[in-house]
């Protein structure tokens, strides 16, 4: 059975047999954009909603929705949209090294062309598989190794790189 997501819902992602971790869908349009929560529970005592998205993100990016829709393998485990504002969204560039490189927001909306920092510091816009911000997760509570893809989708490395577009914009 698929499952209607929406803006706010918070799913739990299995880390192991006995720990799970938890995302929330901040942008639901065509394809999802999450953030994932660092910290990892024990299955058998999950805190209530309010506690699991209180942290800051471990994790934020574009996806699709292959692991949630049928409920198996992320689970919904309720919704919250009271911390959805919360987050700074990023900026990203689209365009060719040949031809102008714009600065779109986390929708993909052009808002201008780059300025050479940002052409430099920001990253393409991409999606990317679910079971990448998985492995992520994983990797972080150090149960497989970390892969430097999973750079790219660090909060923190996010937002920092978006500091530049924001620094242009003023």
């Amino acid at each position: 059975m698929r499952i209607k997501l929406k803006e706010g819902d918070i799913f739990s992602i299995e880390l192991d047999d006995k720990h799970v971790g938890f995302g929330q869908i901040l942008i639901k349009k065509g394809t999802l954009f999450i953030i994932v929560f660092a910290e990892s529970y024990d299955k058998n005592h999950i805190p209530e909603l309010k506690e699991i998205i209180k942290p800051i993100p471990l994790l934020m990016g574009e996806t699709m929705d292959a692991l949630l829709y049928d409920g198996d393998d992320w689970k919904i485990v309720g919704s919250s949209i009271e911390n959805l504002n919360q987050y700074p969204l990023p900026y990203y560039k689209v365009g060719l090294p040949t031809e102008i490189i714009y600065v779109v927001n986390h929708l993909g909306e052009r808002l201008r062309p780059a300025t050479s920092e940002e052409i430099k510091t920001l990253n393409y816009q991409a999606s990317y598989a679910p079971i990448r911000f998985e492995n992520a997760l994983k990797a972080y509570h150090k149960l497989i190794p970390w892969d430097k893809s999973y750079d790219a989708i660090l909060y923190k490395e996010v937002l920092r790189k978006s500091i530049v577009a924001l620094n242009s914009k003023n």
